[in-house]
């Protein structure tokens, strides 16, 4: 019974430290972490094929093509990417340190950065 309650000390320990590092260290502030998920959903969208994401090329997609578009890049960002055999290993790899990004100002950031012609090329 003793060696069961060290066990679970420690476990129960363990898995604080993980909330920890993911919650506390990792997080990033707000606007640097909206800046690196546009320069990462960059490299992203030049490498998918995804038709949404390919919208925000197009001047007249409305306010509903890109949140959707964001919402996949989000996506591919929170995720290990469908991509991940195109793209560098930072990039595939799972981002938990987006989840506050907003999905919207995620797309418009990538827009902005494909109209300037400042994304990077796959």
């Amino acid at each position: 019974m003793r060696e069961t309650l060290i066990g679970m000390g420690i476990a129960g320990a363990a898995v604080g430290a993980a909330a920890l590092y993911f919650w506390k260290i990792r997080r990033l502030p707000p606007a640097e972490a909206l800046e690196r998920a546009i320069q990462m959903a960059c490299q992203i969208w030049v490498a998918s094929d995804f038709a949404t994401p390919r919208s925000l090329i197009d001047p007249s997609a409305n306010r509903k093509l890109i949140r959707e578009a964001g919402l996949i890049l989000k996506a591919e960002l929170m995720g290990r990417s469908t991509y991940a055999s195109r793209l560098p290993e930072v990039i595939a790899k799972i981002h938990p340190e987006f989840a506050g990004v907003d999905p919207t100002d995620l797309a418009l950031g990538v827009k902005e950065q494909i109209i300037r012609g400042s994304h990077v090329e796959a």
